[in-house]
C-alpha cells in the first residue's frame, strides 16, 4: 500500500493511450477440429470424416465468416481482450454489454495517487492548465484523507474524477464481439474513444482471421442514428456528418450542439487513427 507517498497528477492525451490486444483466441487450425462438423450436420447423413472433413477444412471457417453458414458456431469461438488506456467512462461503455465478461482493475483497494488523468482532445487546446490544477487538487485531498487513517480507501476514492485511467479484461464469443463492434462503430451516438476501442478489436481479429476483412467500413455511414434521427421521442447529440446525412429522411429531431463531434478541436487526432486502422486491416 502506498500511504504517505506524494501524488504524481500526471495528465495524458486519451486517444493515442488507448490499447487493446486479444490475448486469447482458438487458431485456424483449432478451429478446423470442429467447425466442419459443427456447421455441417444439419444436412450431413453422418458425421464429417475423412475425405468429406479434408474437403471442408478452411472452406468452413471461410463461409462461417461470411456468414453463410449456420451462425450457432460463432458463439463456440471464445475471445479474450485486455482494453488498456481507457478512462472509468469508457469502462461503463464496456460493461453495458452483458454478453460480455469483465475483469476489472480493482479502484477500491488500492492507493490511486499516482494514476494518470486522461484528458479528452477537445479539452487540451484551452484547458489543460486547469485540468492539471483541478486534477492535482483532487489527488491532494484523497491522498490527505487516506493517509490520516479517518477515511477507508473505498471511501476516499468518490472525491476523484471519471477521467482517471483504468483496463479491463474483456471475455465474449466472437458473435457478441462482432456485435459489440457493430454498435459502438456508430460516430452520433458514441464518443471517440468507443469507436477507437472498436476499431483495435477489429484490427485484432483481422490479424488471426483475415477472413473478417471487408466486414467493417470504418467510413461507412451511420444507419442506425439516420433511422431514429427524425423521432419525436428524444433528441440527437450531434447533427450528421456527410457520411450520414443523405440517409434521413424527415424532419430532424433537435440537436444538443450545432456541430458535428468530430468537428470538435482536438479531432484531428481521431481522424488520424481512423485512417491508420484503415490502412492497417485494408492497406489503402
Amino acid at each position: 500500500f502506498k500511504t504517505g507517498e506524494k501524488i504524481v497528477a500526471e495528465c495524458i492525451p486519451h486517444l493515442r493511450n488507448i490499447k487493446v490486444d486479444l490475448i486469447s483466441a482458438p487458431s485456424l487450425e483449432d478451429l478446423n477440429k470442429w467447425v466442419p462438423q459443427f456447421t455441417t450436420a444439419a444436412w450431413g447423413d453422418k458425421p464429417a470424416t475423412g475425405k468429406n472433413y479434408e474437403y471442408l477444412k478452411d472452406k468452413a471457417v471461410d463461409l462461417t465468416f461470411e456468414g453463410k453458414m449456420l451462425p450457432t458456431v460463432l458463439e463456440g469461438i471464445n475471445l479474450v481482450f485486455c482494453v488498456s488506456g481507457i478512462d472509468l467512462t469508457d469502462a461503463t461503455h464496456l460493461i453495458r454489454h452483458r454478453t460480455l465478461s469483465f475483469s476489472a482493475q480493482a479502484l477500491g483497494d488500492r492507493d490511486m495517487r499516482k494514476d494518470r488523468f486522461l484528458m479528452k482532445e477537445s479539452m487540451i487546446p484551452k484547458y489543460e492548465d486547469k485540468i492539471q490544477k483541478v486534477y492535482r487538487e483532487c489527488l491532494e485531498l484523497y491522498a490527505e484523507m487516506l493517509d490520516s487513517g479517518e477515511v477507508s480507501s473505498f471511501d476516499a476514492r468518490s472525491i476523484l474524477p471519471r477521467g482517471m485511467e483504468t483496463y479491463y479484461y474483456v471475455r465474449g464469443n466472437i458473435k457478441d464481439i462482432l456485435n459489440f463492434i457493430d454498435l459502438r462503430l456508430d460516430r452520433h451516438i458514441h464518443p471517440q474513444s468507443d469507436n477507437v476501442i472498436a476499431m483495435y478489436m477489429y484490427r485484432e481479429l483481422c490479424k488471426i482471421y483475415p477472413q473478417l476483412k471487408g466486414r467493417f467500413d470504418l467510413y461507412r455511414p451511420d444507419k442506425f442514428y439516420a433511422k431514429v434521427a427524425t423521432s419525436d421521442v428524444g433528441h440527437n447529440i450531434f447533427p450528421p456528418n456527410e457520411l450520414t446525412k443523405g440517409l434521413i429522411k424527415g424532419q430532424m429531431a433537435p440537436c444538443t450542439h450545432s456541430k458535428h463531434r468530430d468537428e470538435f478541436p482536438g479531432a484531428d487526432t481521431y481522424l488520424q487513427i481512423v485512417d491508420e486502422v484503415q490502412e492497417d486491416i485494408y492497406g489503402n
